[in-house]
Order: structure tokens, then sequence, then C-alpha cells
């Protein structure tokens, strides 16, 4: 059976969540992360338009990864996440 990589539990933030927040994550580096999004054949992360409610992509990923790295990757207070969570 194939080794499984640290970053495949990661494969739905990528493109949707900033390569660097991802590689601190998965304890990786962001080259890693880069590498692996690429050949996903995942875009680059670029900002959500105001009206696109970013929390809504980590909810998959609520008490997977503390809150304080989901609130800096949604580019949220913490408490907005925190209230998810309740």
């Amino acid at each position: 059976m194939p080794k499984l990589s640290k970053l495949e539990r990661s494969d739905g933030l990528m493109g949707n969540v900033p390569d660097p927040i991802i590689a601190q994550m998965a304890n990786t580096k962001t080259e890693a992360v880069r590498a692996r999004r690429i050949k996903l054949g995942k875009p680059a992360y670029s900002s959500p338009p105001p009206h696109q409610d970013a929390l809504a992509l980590l909810v998959p990923f609520l008490g997977a990864y503390p809150a304080t790295l989901l609130a800096r990757a949604a580019e949220v207070p913490i408490y907005q996440v925190s209230k998810l969570i309740l």
C-alpha cells in the first residue's frame, strides 16, 4: 500500500486557502503544498469576493484543525470561528 501524503488530508483546502497556511497546518514546507496543489490541478488561492462567506469553505475542517489556524485561513477574527464550533 502506498504511503499517504501528509498533505492529502488538506486537499480540500488547496486553492481555497493560502499555501503558507496549509503548510503550517500540515507541518510542512510551502513549496510542498504548492507542488501538491499544482499536481491536483488546482489554481493558487485568491482572496474571495466580498460577498462570499470564507468561513463556509472551512466548515468541513472544524475540529480537525485549531480554531486559530482556521480563523487565520479565513481572515476573520477567532470569535467567528468559535461561534461555528458551538
